[in-house]
């Protein structure tokens, strides 16, 4: 199974229609996408005619089992086989559904995924693993299936409303920092409102290296997981939308590096400062013993001993294991 994650594919194109030679090997395309983009995706449609389509609407929400249960029928409805090819075309939650329907559906059907928004671009698109939550807790039910190929077309982002296009902006400085490459420019451009197609990229490619080495999440890969750990935990608790629950968690996460004396003084406050600069929040809005049940819960703690990425310095990063206790 390893196997599926060598070589993984990530294209960028100045446009749509540049996805339709990815798709000659595939004879029966289905295609689900974001509701927010089906006038931009007309011209694909009718370039590929596809075998069916399936349109859903973006947001947590859809992160759901009956939005799987959807997704299957759909595709039972519609005839797909073992040899159907999914394509995705949506943000960060669409991919996450839709990917984990594509990857049980008669034991797995092949896909690929063209992200349009900035924190799929650079995130949610690359690196196999897909997801819904369950229970009030995010990403609970998953799978690791990566797709054939992610495709990133910088149109999509014209039109991306601010809100989203700062969640992405979060996943990007995470992923600058964590290689150490293009943090300072990514900052100057995100002040200014605007991401280069290089700069998205290079982190989404910087992140699939990464998946290619470590693709279960076992050792490399964790370095991902970034402001994450807080960040679900104030998601789950605040109402703040993924991107500006993950701001506030790196910050978090600096300030105790700090506190363990792993990071230089100043750093948290250096990295908030920038990240204020863009317009994202950095100041966590509950007390952070309301975290504490919700950080407990995490998908990567065992045995009350929750794993924390600690952000040391740009490009460099620690893992350290804190021990919560019960109530």
């Amino acid at each position: 199974m390893a196997k599926a994650f060598e070589n993984m594919r990530v294209v960028s194109g100045s446009g749509i229609l540049e996805v339709v030679p990815l798709l000659k090997d595939y004879k029966d395309i289905f295609v689900v996408a974001d509701a927010a983009v089906q006038a931009q995706i007309a011209p694909l449609l009718e370039a590929i005619k596809p075998k069916a389509s399936l349109t859903l609407r973006g947001g947590e929400a859809v992160k759901s089992l009956s939005t799987v249960e959807d997704i299957a029928g759909w595709l039972m409805a519609s005839g797909a086989g073992r040899d159907a090819f999914m394509l995705i075309v949506g943000g960060g939650t669409i991919s996450d559904v839709s990917a984990f329907a594509a990857s049980i559906y008669k034991r797995g059907i092949k896909f690929g995924i063209v992200p349009t928004t900035l924190l799929a671009q650079v995130d949610a698109a690359i690196g196999g693993k897909n997801a819904v939550d369950f229970d009030g807790v995010k990403n609970v039910l998953g799978t690791f299936c990566p797709p054939e190929f992610t495709f990133i077309c910088p149109t999509f982002l014209e039109t991306l409303p601010r809100k989203e296009f700062l969640c992405g902006a979060t996943e990007l400085l995470k992923t600058l920092i964590i290689s150490g490459q293009g943090y300072d420019d990514a900052v100057a451009h995100l002040k200014a409102g605007v991401c280069p197609l290089g700069l998205i990229t290079d982190a989404a490619r910087f992140k699939a290296a990464l998946v290619e080495q470590d693709p279960y999440d076992n050792g490399a890969r964790r370095a991902l997981n970034l402001g994450h750990t807080y960040g679900h935990a104030i998601e789950a608790v605040s109402g703040l939308s993924h991107g500006e629950a993950v701001a506030i968690g790196i910050i978090m996460a600096a300030q105790l590096a700090e506190k363990l004396g792993k990071a230089e003084k100043g750093f948290a406050a250096m990295l908030e400062a920038d990240f204020a600069a863009i317009g994202l929040p950095t100041k966590c809005p509950v007390e952070v013993g309301q975290l504490e049940e919700f950080v407990r819960q995490d998908k990567k703690a065992a045995g009350g001993v929750v794993r924390f990425i600690l952000p040391v310095g740009i490009g460099q990063i620690e893992e350290y294991d804190l021990r919560i206790a019960k109530k």
